[in-house]
Protein backbone atom coordinates (compact mmCIF):
# COMPACT_ATOMS: atom_id res chain seq x y z
CA UNK A 1 0.00 0.00 0.00
CA UNK A 2 2.98 2.43 0.67
CA UNK A 3 4.83 1.49 -2.16
CA UNK A 4 1.32 2.23 -4.17
CA UNK A 5 1.37 5.59 -2.71
CA UNK A 6 4.61 6.73 -3.53
CA UNK A 7 4.37 5.43 -6.72
CA UNK A 8 1.10 8.01 -6.97
CA UNK A 9 3.11 10.79 -5.69
CA UNK A 10 6.03 9.91 -8.04
CA UNK A 11 3.73 9.94 -11.17
CA UNK A 12 2.18 13.30 -9.95
CA UNK A 13 5.37 15.22 -9.21
CA UNK A 14 6.09 13.97 -12.78
CA UNK A 15 3.07 15.28 -14.57
CA UNK A 16 3.33 18.87 -12.40
CA UNK A 17 6.87 18.77 -13.94
CA UNK A 18 5.79 18.08 -17.22
CA UNK A 19 3.13 20.82 -17.49
CA UNK A 20 6.33 23.36 -16.33
CA UNK A 21 8.43 21.91 -18.85
CA UNK A 22 5.56 22.62 -21.74
CA UNK A 23 4.32 25.86 -20.00
CA UNK A 24 7.67 27.45 -19.86
CA UNK A 25 8.73 26.29 -23.51
CA UNK A 26 5.51 27.85 -24.73
CA UNK A 27 5.89 31.21 -23.04
CA UNK A 28 9.69 31.32 -24.20
CA UNK A 29 8.78 30.58 -27.77
CA UNK A 30 6.00 33.28 -27.81
CA UNK A 31 7.82 36.32 -25.22
CA UNK A 32 11.52 34.87 -25.44
CA UNK A 33 13.47 33.93 -22.64
CA UNK A 34 14.51 36.92 -21.06
CA UNK A 35 10.99 38.50 -20.89
CA UNK A 36 9.17 35.21 -19.33
CA UNK A 37 9.05 36.16 -15.45
CA UNK A 38 9.15 32.65 -13.42
CA UNK A 39 5.86 34.46 -11.94
CA UNK A 40 4.02 34.32 -15.07
CA UNK A 41 5.33 30.62 -16.15
CA UNK A 42 4.24 29.63 -12.02
CA UNK A 43 0.69 31.06 -13.11
CA UNK A 44 0.12 29.54 -16.73
CA UNK A 45 0.79 26.29 -15.43
CA UNK A 46 -1.44 26.31 -12.47
CA UNK A 47 1.02 26.14 -9.68
CA UNK A 48 2.64 28.47 -7.03
CA UNK A 49 5.67 29.97 -7.92
CA UNK A 50 7.25 28.19 -4.60
CA UNK A 51 6.71 25.15 -6.96
CA UNK A 52 8.36 26.16 -9.49
CA UNK A 53 11.45 26.56 -7.56
CA UNK A 54 11.30 22.68 -6.40
CA UNK A 55 11.36 21.56 -9.91
CA UNK A 56 13.76 24.02 -11.51
CA UNK A 57 15.94 26.61 -9.14
CA UNK A 58 16.21 29.18 -12.54
CA UNK A 59 14.86 29.42 -16.00
CA UNK A 60 17.48 28.05 -17.62
CA UNK A 61 17.60 24.96 -15.86
CA UNK A 62 14.36 24.13 -17.91
CA UNK A 63 16.79 23.41 -20.43
CA UNK A 64 19.47 21.65 -18.44
CA UNK A 65 17.06 19.45 -17.42
CA UNK A 66 15.60 18.79 -20.63
CA UNK A 67 19.32 18.24 -22.64
CA UNK A 68 19.83 16.05 -19.40
CA UNK A 69 17.03 13.90 -19.70
CA UNK A 70 18.00 13.15 -23.58
CA UNK A 71 21.80 12.72 -22.45
CA UNK A 72 20.95 10.19 -19.66
CA UNK A 73 18.78 8.49 -22.49
CA UNK A 74 21.93 8.65 -24.98
CA UNK A 75 23.98 7.38 -22.29
CA UNK A 76 22.28 4.14 -20.95
CA UNK A 77 22.11 2.79 -24.53
CA UNK A 78 25.87 2.60 -24.51
CA UNK A 79 27.09 -0.82 -22.28
CA UNK A 80 29.53 -0.61 -19.70
CA UNK A 81 32.68 -0.04 -20.45
CA UNK A 82 34.46 -3.30 -21.97
CA UNK A 83 31.71 -4.99 -22.83
CA UNK A 84 31.09 -3.82 -26.21
CA UNK A 85 31.57 -5.45 -29.02
CA UNK A 86 30.06 -3.79 -31.90
CA UNK A 87 32.34 -1.84 -34.38
CA UNK A 88 32.53 1.91 -33.08
CA UNK A 89 30.88 2.77 -36.50
CA UNK A 90 27.84 0.93 -35.81
CA UNK A 91 27.76 2.47 -31.88
CA UNK A 92 28.48 6.15 -33.65
CA UNK A 93 25.21 5.48 -35.15
CA UNK A 94 23.05 4.05 -32.87
CA UNK A 95 24.08 6.79 -30.65
CA UNK A 96 21.75 9.53 -31.08
CA UNK A 97 18.83 7.43 -31.61
CA UNK A 98 17.41 7.06 -28.36
CA UNK A 99 17.27 11.28 -28.48
CA UNK A 100 15.76 10.87 -31.84
CA UNK A 101 13.09 8.13 -30.41
CA UNK A 102 12.17 11.07 -27.65
CA UNK A 103 11.82 13.69 -30.34
CA UNK A 104 9.54 11.40 -32.53
CA UNK A 105 7.81 10.30 -29.21
CA UNK A 106 7.35 14.27 -27.99
CA UNK A 107 7.31 16.53 -31.38
CA UNK A 108 5.34 19.24 -30.25
CA UNK A 109 7.61 19.37 -27.12
CA UNK A 110 10.96 18.95 -29.17
CA UNK A 111 9.60 21.59 -31.63
CA UNK A 112 9.74 24.58 -28.81
CA UNK A 113 13.01 23.20 -27.44
CA UNK A 114 14.25 23.62 -30.62
CA UNK A 115 13.22 26.93 -31.94
CA UNK A 116 13.73 28.32 -28.43
CA UNK A 117 17.45 27.18 -28.74
CA UNK A 118 18.36 28.09 -31.87
CA UNK A 119 17.11 31.74 -31.02
CA UNK A 120 18.61 32.12 -27.55
CA UNK A 121 22.07 32.41 -26.81
CA UNK A 122 21.28 32.39 -22.87
CA UNK A 123 19.85 28.68 -23.54
CA UNK A 124 23.07 27.63 -24.76
CA UNK A 125 24.69 29.00 -22.19
CA UNK A 126 22.66 27.24 -19.96
CA UNK A 127 23.33 23.85 -22.06
CA UNK A 128 26.89 23.91 -21.62
CA UNK A 129 26.50 21.49 -18.62
CA UNK A 130 25.12 18.74 -20.88
CA UNK A 131 26.76 19.68 -24.20
CA UNK A 132 30.32 18.85 -22.33
CA UNK A 133 29.65 15.40 -21.46
CA UNK A 134 28.05 14.87 -24.78
CA UNK A 135 31.01 15.84 -27.25
CA UNK A 136 33.50 14.03 -24.68
CA UNK A 137 31.39 10.84 -25.12
CA UNK A 138 31.14 11.39 -28.99
CA UNK A 139 34.92 12.18 -28.98
CA UNK A 140 35.89 8.78 -27.02
CA UNK A 141 34.12 6.56 -29.57
CA UNK A 142 35.78 7.91 -32.30
CA UNK A 143 38.74 7.17 -30.08
CA UNK A 144 37.21 4.04 -30.52
CA UNK A 145 36.99 3.65 -34.24
CA UNK A 146 40.38 5.32 -34.54
CA UNK A 147 42.17 2.33 -32.00
CA UNK A 148 40.67 -0.18 -33.79
CA UNK A 149 41.47 1.10 -37.65
CA UNK A 150 37.77 1.65 -38.36
CA UNK A 151 38.44 5.51 -38.63
CA UNK A 152 41.15 7.62 -39.91
CA UNK A 153 43.68 8.82 -37.65
CA UNK A 154 44.44 11.53 -39.74
CA UNK A 155 42.16 14.15 -37.39
CA UNK A 156 41.16 15.02 -34.03
CA UNK A 157 38.32 13.13 -32.23
CA UNK A 158 37.43 16.15 -31.21
CA UNK A 159 36.65 17.80 -34.31
CA UNK A 160 34.38 14.78 -35.36
CA UNK A 161 32.56 14.91 -32.49
CA UNK A 162 31.58 18.56 -33.71
CA UNK A 163 30.72 17.30 -36.79
CA UNK A 164 28.40 14.32 -35.70
CA UNK A 165 26.82 16.91 -33.23
CA UNK A 166 26.02 19.06 -36.06
CA UNK A 167 24.48 16.11 -38.24
CA UNK A 168 22.16 15.87 -35.20
CA UNK A 169 21.01 19.59 -35.20
CA UNK A 170 20.50 19.35 -38.69
CA UNK A 171 18.26 16.23 -38.76
CA UNK A 172 16.11 18.39 -36.36
CA UNK A 173 16.25 21.45 -38.71
CA UNK A 174 15.15 19.38 -41.46
CA UNK A 175 12.34 17.37 -39.34
CA UNK A 176 11.16 20.71 -37.58
CA UNK A 177 12.04 23.84 -40.27
CA UNK A 178 12.00 22.06 -43.59
CA UNK A 179 8.55 19.57 -42.95
CA UNK A 180 10.57 16.39 -43.89
CA UNK A 181 8.08 13.64 -43.64
CA UNK A 182 11.05 11.32 -43.29
CA UNK A 183 11.24 9.23 -39.76
CA UNK A 184 13.87 11.41 -37.54
CA UNK A 185 15.53 8.47 -36.42
CA UNK A 186 16.44 7.29 -40.44
CA UNK A 187 17.38 10.87 -41.01
CA UNK A 188 19.63 10.59 -38.41
CA UNK A 189 21.06 7.36 -39.63
CA UNK A 190 21.92 8.35 -43.04
CA UNK A 191 23.62 11.76 -41.86
CA UNK A 192 26.22 10.00 -39.56
CA UNK A 193 26.66 7.25 -42.00
CA UNK A 194 27.54 9.94 -44.62
CA UNK A 195 29.56 11.97 -41.86
CA UNK A 196 31.69 8.51 -40.78
CA UNK A 197 32.71 7.95 -45.19
CA UNK A 198 34.38 10.82 -44.71
CA UNK A 199 36.17 10.17 -41.20
CA UNK A 200 37.28 6.53 -42.72
CA UNK A 201 41.04 5.62 -43.55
Amino acid sequence: MVARGRGRIQRRMEATRERILHTALDLFLRKGLEQTTIAEIAEAADVARGTFFNYFPTKEAIFNYLGRHLLERMVASLPPPGTERRPAKERLVEFFLPACAWHAANPALSRFAYQVFVRDSAVLEAEESNLGPLFEMLAALVRDGQRSGELSPDFEAEDAATLLFGAYFSALRSWHVDGNERPLGEMMRSLVHLVIRGLEP
